[in-house]
C-alpha cells in the first residue's frame, strides 16, 4: 500500500507541474474548450505512457550507454518547445483558429512527449527510483497508475484553459495570453538547450 502511494504521489508531482505539455494544454483550453481539447491530452498521455513502458522495458539502457542519443533528443525537444512557443505568440483567437481547423489533434500530443527531455527525465528517474528494471508487473502497475494520473492532471489544465476562457473574452486579451504562454514556452526550450550545451562541449 505504501508503494502504491509512493508511484501516486511521485506521478502526481511530475504530472501536474508546469511544464511545456501543461502550458500547451491550458493556452489550447483557452482556444478551443475542453473537449475539443481531449484528444491532445490523450495523446500526451499515451505518448508519455509509450514511453515510460518503453523505457521500463530496456530501452532506456540501450539509449543511454553513451549520451550522444540523449544529447541529441535534448537538442531536438528545445527546439521544438520554442517552435511551439512561436506557433503560440503568432496565433490569432480562438474564433479564427476554429475556421481555420487547427484545433490540437493526438498526434501533436504524442510527438510533444516524446521530444519533451522533461518527459525522458521523468520516465528514468521513476524506473531507477522504484526499481522498476527487475519486475514487469511492477512496471505495469507503475504504467496504469502513472497514466491515470497523468491524464488527470494534464486534462486539469484543459479545465483552468477552458474556464479562463469565460473570463478571457475579447480578442486582445486572449493575443496577450497567447503570447505570456509562447514565450514561456521559448524560455523553457532555450533552457532546455543551454543545460544540455555544457555536455556537448
Amino acid at each position: 500500500m505504501s508503494l502504491i502511494l509512493s508511484i501516486c504521489a511521485f506521478a502526481l508531482s511530475m504530472s501536474i507541474t508546469p511544464g511545456p505539455v501543461n502550458l500547451i494544454t491550458l493556452s489550447n483550453g483557452l482556444e478551443y474548450g475542453f473537449r475539443q481539447t481531449l484528444s491532445f491530452v490523450t495523446g500526451a498521455t499515451v505518448g508519455f505512457s509509450l514511453l515510460l513502458l518503453i523505457i521500463g522495458l530496456g530501452l532506456g539502457t540501450v539509449t543511454f550507454k553513451t549520451s550522444l542519443p540523449y544529447i541529441l533528443l535534448s537538442y531536438l525537444g528545445a527546439f521544438y518547445i520554442v517552435y511551439m512557443g512561436i506557433v503560440l505568440i503568432r496565433s490569432k483567437t480562438s474564433i479564427e483558429f476554429k475556421q481555420a481547423g487547427k484545433k490540437p489533434h493526438f498526434f501533436q500530443g504524442v510527438i510533444l512527449q516524446w521530444l519533451n527531455p522533461k518527459a525522458w527525465l521523468a520516465c528514468l528517474a521513476g524506473i531507477s527510483g522504484f526499481g522498476l528494471n527487475n519486475s514487469n508487473i511492477l512496471l505495469f502497475m507503475f504504467v496504469g497508475i502513472y497514466s491515470v494520473i497523468c491524464y488527470s492532471s494534464i486534462a486539469s489544465w484543459a479545465i483552468m484553459g477552458a474556464k479562463m476562457a469565460d473570463l478571457i473574452k475579447h480578442r486582445k486579451w486572449q493575443r496577450v495570453f497567447n503570447r505570456l504562454m509562447g514565450i514561456t514556452l521559448i524560455i523553457i526550450g532555450i533552457d532546455l538547450f543551454i543545460k544540455q550545451w555544457p555536455i556537448a562541449i
